[in-house]
């Protein structure tokens, strides 16, 4: 499970990927396509204060799931900060994608 300071973030996280025990993973308890669903717009993450944005999605065939997870790390401050990202890191795991994440969170917070 993802630590995330509710007080200092906004979250969106249409999966309640929050919600889960992430374990669940590895035993086959949860599924894609039934609990979690691998899309570009998995989970994002902006900070109260400073506009920081920690954006989680997929990128690849949502049905071969032949893709990678990826973490941005964005200043919402800035125009057309999407196009380049203050750190950017890949993964072909779930759970390694979402370790980013918490890795992302404890900088950033």
């Amino acid at each position: 499970m993802l630590l995330v300071n509710e007080g200092k973030w906004i979250i969106y996280d249409p999966d309640k990927i929050l919600g889960y025990k992430l374990e669940g993973f590895d035993t086959g308890e949860l599924k894609f396509g039934a609990d979690i669903h691998p899309r570009e717009d998995m989970m994002q993450l902006t900070h109260k204060e400073s506009n920081c944005i920690i954006d989680f999605g997929y990128y690849g065939c949502e049905i071969k799931l032949d893709g990678f997870y990826a973490v941005h790390v964005i200043d919402g401050n800035l125009e057309e900060a999407w196009y380049h990202p203050l750190e950017r890191h890949e993964s072909k795991d779930f759970l390694e994608g979402i370790a980013n994440v918490q890795t992302m969170l404890d900088k950033y917070t």
